[in-house]
């Protein structure tokens, strides 16, 4: 099986594309006409609609394709429940090894309306530890060497 890699585009609406900041070039002339973004493991950068969209069978499968219309009700917007902002700023203890933790402070959060993108890795583990304690499981992991 060759390795497959996570590309997603999505276009940028008109009214926000003067708060995405991802490119020093971002007010000039040619990202205006960059409004999709690619987002990938390795960058998150402007692309024209033509490089969003163009579907060339030897590099790039689509997956899933999700269609939004165009008269739907920005009113009708999915419903989540809220992350805490302690979240950011909360040590949840050692996972295993000796680690250099750089806290964010409050003032730093993102606030209302921000727009902010999210870069998960994923690591190799080599150990789980599992404990009970009533009903929450706590699972910590130990970090490969």
């Amino acid at each position: 099986m060759e390795p497959t890699h996570l590309v997603t585009a999505v276009k940028v609406k008109p009214a926000d594309r003067g708060n995405t900041l991802l490119s020093p070039l971002a007010g000039s002339s040619k990202m205006k006409e960059r409004g999709w973004v690619v987002f990938n493991e390795f960058v998150v950068t402007r692309v024209t609609e033509n490089e969003a969209l163009h579907l060339d069978a030897n590099w790039k499968l689509p997956c899933i394709l999700y269609y939004a219309q165009l008269e739907s009700d920005p009113q009708n917007v999915e419903i989540r429940a809220p992350i805490p902002a302690a979240v950011f700023w909360t040590d949840f203890g050692n996972l295993g090894a000796q680690q250099t933790r750089l806290m964010i402070s409050e003032e730093t959060l993102p606030k209302n309306g921000e727009l902010v993108a999210i870069d998960a890795e994923f690591i190799a583990l080599n150990k789980v530890m599992k404990s009970c304690f009533d009903v929450v499981e706590l699972v910590k992991f130990a970090y490969l060497e």
